[in-house]
């Protein structure tokens, strides 16, 4: 009974291991025209999140990611490894904290390539033997030189996606920023975006937030936006959806 028990606690009854993982949300861009499951969960536009995040007076904190695997160089081996470009607030807005070094801060050359990176505790175990000394040493990632400044608790894991069916698990982190970006970068819809809500705002108070914003956007963007809209998950229900909820629970 135990043993039963044990995927129940860790998948429907545990919290999410961030801090106040109840005001954590995800939003996505929706299209009907897509159809299927990701009418309702698109990535977005890098230019609609920052008009999210400037006009939303709900939201605490907004961050965001892009999935970028590269080849790892500069140690004993090459390895094509999973790694993510994310906003300098993302680790912070989560409530993470590192390990061993620190994480990003907002001066980390955001948007530059080979500045900074912060790994996971998978790829400090696995090519650094857990030395501390892998603090300051440099990694390149597709050819860029990127310096170890962090170690991401051996614990940490991103919340999985689309209702549970997605689990990306990044061994290096680097910094994004709009800065410098080309329209089509900013209007590119590959970003991952992830909110924490003011205390006592409820979820349905922000999804009426964001819709009107959503119609502002589509007046401002019109060539970008029309046909698109907005929506809003709690984190928890991207981590694990009800199919596999249902699954768990027979």
């Amino acid at each position: 009974v135990q043993t039963c028990a044990l995927p129940i606690y860790a998948v429907l009854l545990r919290q999410l291991p961030y801090r106040d993982p109840a005001r954590l949300v995800m939003i996505w861009e929706s299209n009907p025209l897509v159809g299927g499951f990701l009418a309702q969960r698109l990535p977005a536009a890098l230019k609609d999140a920052l008009e999210w995040k400037r006009q939303s007076r709900l939201l605490a904190d907004l961050g965001y990611l892009q999935e970028t695997n590269g080849n790892l160089t500069g140690l004993d081996k090459p390895e094509q490894v999973q790694s993510v470009t994310a906003s300098t607030n993302f680790l912070s807005l989560l409530g993470v904290q590192t390990a061993l070094g620190r994480g990003f801060v907002s001066s980390d050359s955001p948007g530059k390539r080979g500045s900074v990176a912060v790994i996971s505790y998978s790829l400090f175990e696995r090519k650094f033997a857990k030395d501390p000394g892998a603090i300051g040493k440099t990694i390149h990632v597709d050819e860029a030189p990127y310096t170890i400044i962090g170690v991401l608790p051996a614990e940490f894991h991103l919340p999985a996606m689309w209702e549970g069916f997605d689990q990306k698990k990044p061994d290096v982190w680097l910094t994004m920023s709009p800065a410098g970006m080309s329209e089509a970068e900013l209007d590119a819809r590959q970003n991952y975006v992830f909110g924490r809500l003011k205390d006592k705002v409820t979820l349905e108070q922000f999804r009426a937030e964001m819709a009107s914003i959503d119609q502002r956007l589509i007046q401002l963007y019109p060539k970008l936006n029309t046909t698109f809209g907005v929506n809003v998950f709690p984190l928890f229900v991207e981590d694990v959806g009800a199919v596999m909820r249902r699954t768990i629970v027979v």
